[in-house]
C-alpha cells in the first residue's frame, strides 16, 4: 500500500497548448446552441440514452425565483419545462444538482422556500417524456430533537433500481448537519437517511453493489446502499497531508475495484494557500491508500472533476499551479502519468483560469471551462493527452457537460447580442468537435 504524498514541483505539459486560428474538423449536420429562456441561469446537465437533454437551475424575476427544470431534444428543441416556484432573491429556489435514469425520467435536487418559509432541500422527479411532476419531497429529518429550519441538496445519483439518493445540508438551530438520504424512485419516499454535523455532502458515487460513497463534511465515507448505515469514514484530519492544509473536497468517483477516490483542494488560512488534492482509499475499510498534491498557490487551485476508467487510471480537470489542467494518475499507487494544459491563458489572476467539468469514454477525453480572458472553451484530447479538437465559443464559460452516444452536452454562458452573459444549452460531435449552427429559442 503506497502512503507517500506525490507532489508536482513544476506542471509539465505533454500536449501543445491551442493558439491563434483553430483548425476544426468536418461541419457538423445536427450541432447547435440554444438560448435559455428569459430569466433562467442553467448549472447543471444530464443527458439520457437517446440524447435528450435535461437541465436545470433558476428561473428570477424582479422579486421572484423558483426552481426550473426542462428538457431539450437531441436537436435542440425545448420539449417541456417544469418549475417549483415560491423563492424570493434572498430566500431563492434553484436546482444545484439532475440526473436522469434509464427510463429518461428527470431527477433534481436543489432548495425552495415551503409554506412561504425559508428554502428547504428538496427533491423531485418528472417523467421524462412530458415533463409531468412525478413526486417532489422536502428532506427535512429531525436531528437529535430538533427541527429542520432550512437547507439545501446539491448532490445527486440515481442507482440501477431508479431510487434516488441525494446529498446536501440542512440547519437546525445555529447547526449545520450534513446529509444524505435514499427516496423511493417511484414514489419519492425516505428509505434511509445519514447525517454528520458540520459541512454538507458535495458529491455522491455508486460503485457496483450500490454501496454510496461520498464527500465533503468528511473527506470520505461510505454507506450501505440499502440500509444507509456507515461502513466507513475518513476525518479530513485522517491523512498524511493534514499539516499541509485542511482538505476541501467537492468531487468523489470509485474505481473498477471500488476503492473511493475524491478531490478538490488543500487549504491553508494561516499562510493563505491552496494546493491541487486527490486522494484515494480502499473501497472495503476505507483505509488511506495514497494521496497526490500540487504545489502551493495563491490562487484558486484545485480538483473539480476525477473520473476513474477502465484501464485503472484517473482523470482529473481543474487548475494546477495557476493554471487550467486535465492530468492522469495511475489508480493503483496515485504515480503521476501526465498532466497537460488544455488552453492558453492571459496574464491575469482570473478565477476562469480552470477546467470546469470532464468526461470520458472508450477513445477521448474531454474538458470544458474557461481561459484567462473568459472563454467559453470545449476541447478533447485522446487518453495519452494530445489533442484532437478544440472548440472557442466566444465569451463566456462552460460550467458542467454530460456524455451520451458520442454526443457531448453543455451548459453555461455565453455572450448575447445585446452584450450581456446568456445561458445557453449546447451540443457537439465527440468524435471531431464539430462546429456549431446557433438556433433561436
Amino acid at each position: 500500500m503506497r502512503t507517500n504524498t506525490f507532489s508536482l514541483p513544476s506542471f509539465r505539459l505533454v500536449a501543445p497548448v491551442f493558439a491563434g486560428a483553430l483548425a476544426l474538423l468536418a461541419a457538423p449536420a445536427h450541432a447547435w446552441v440554444v438560448p435559455a429562456e428569459s430569466g433562467v441561469t442553467l448549472t447543471t446537465v444530464a443527458a439520457d440514452s437517446r440524447g435528450n437533454v435535461a437541465v436545470a437551475g433558476t428561473r428570477r424575476t424582479s422579486s421572484s425565483s423558483a426552481l426550473y427544470v426542462a428538457r431539450y431534444s437531441s436537436g435542440g428543441v425545448l420539449q417541456w419545462r417544469a418549475e417549483e416556484p415560491g423563492g424570493t432573491l434572498t430566500s431563492p429556489a434553484t436546482a444545484r444538482a439532475i440526473a436522469v435514469d434509464s427510463r429518461g425520467d428527470v431527477y433534481v435536487t436543489g432548495a425552495a422556500p415551503v409554506n412561504g418559509d425559508s428554502a428547504q432541500f428538496i427533491a423531485a422527479k418528472y417523467a421524462g417524456g412530458t415533463g409531468r411532476r412525478q413526486w417532489r419531497v422536502e428532506v427535512t429529518p429531525e436531528i437529535n430533537g430538533e427541527a429542520t429550519l432550512s437547507g439545501s441538496g446539491g448532490a445527486l445519483v440515481v442507482d440501477g433500481s431508479g431510487d434516488a439518493i441525494v446529498g446536501g445540508r440542512v440547519e437546525t438551530g445555529e447547526t449545520m448537519h450534513a446529509v444524505a438520504a435514499r427516496l423511493d424512485g417511484a414514489t419519492g419516499s425516505t428509505e434511509w437517511q445519514w447525517t454528520t454535523p458540520g459541512g454538507e455532502v458535495r458529491a455522491l458515487a455508486l460503485d457496483a453493489d450500490g454501496d454510496v460513497a461520498l464527500t465533503g463534511p468528511v473527506l470520505a465515507a461510505k454507506l450501505d446502499g440499502d440500509t444507509g448505515s456507515q461502513l466507513w469514514r475518513v476525518e479530513q484530519t485522517g491523512t498524511e497531508t493534514s499539516s499541509q492544509g485542511a482538505p476541501v473536497t467537492r468531487t468523489v468517483t470509485v474505481d473498477r475495484s471500488g476503492n473511493v477516490m475524491v478531490g478538490g483542494f488543500l487549504r491553508n488560512t494561516f499562510e493563505d494557500y491552496r494546493m491541487f488534492y486527490m486522494a484515494r482509499f480502499d473501497g472495503e475499510t476505507g483505509a488511506y491508500q495514497w494521496e497526490f498534491a500540487g504545489s502551493p498557490q495563491t490562487t484558486l487551485d484545485g480538483a473539480t472533476r476525477i473520473i476513474a476508467d477502465r484501464d485503472g487510471g484517473v482523470y482529473a480537470g481543474g487548475r494546477l499551479q495557476t493554471l487550467p489542467a486535465m492530468l492522469r494518475l495511475k489508480a493503483g499507487n496515485g504515480a503521476f502519468d501526465w498532466a497537460s494544459q488544455p488552453w492558453r491563458q492571459d496574464t491575469r489572476p482570473d478565477a476562469a483560469w480552470s477546467v470546469t467539468d470532464l468526461s470520458v469514454d472508450a477513445s477521448c477525453l474531454y474538458v470544458s471551462g474557461s481561459d484567462g480572458v473568459q472563454r467559453f472553451i470545449v476541447a478533447a484530447f485522446n487518453r495519452t493527452g494530445k489533442a484532437k479538437w478544440l472548440q472557442d465559443l466566444g465569451r463566456g464559460q462552460a460550467l458542467a457537460q454530460s456524455l451520451s452516444s458520442g454526443a457531448l452536452y453543455l451548459v453555461g454562458n455565453l455572450e448575447a447580442s445585446s452584450g450581456g452573459l446568456q445561458s445557453v444549452v449546447v451540443s457537439i460531435q465527440g468524435s471531431n468537435g464539430k462546429q456549431i449552427k446557433k438556433r433561436s429559442k
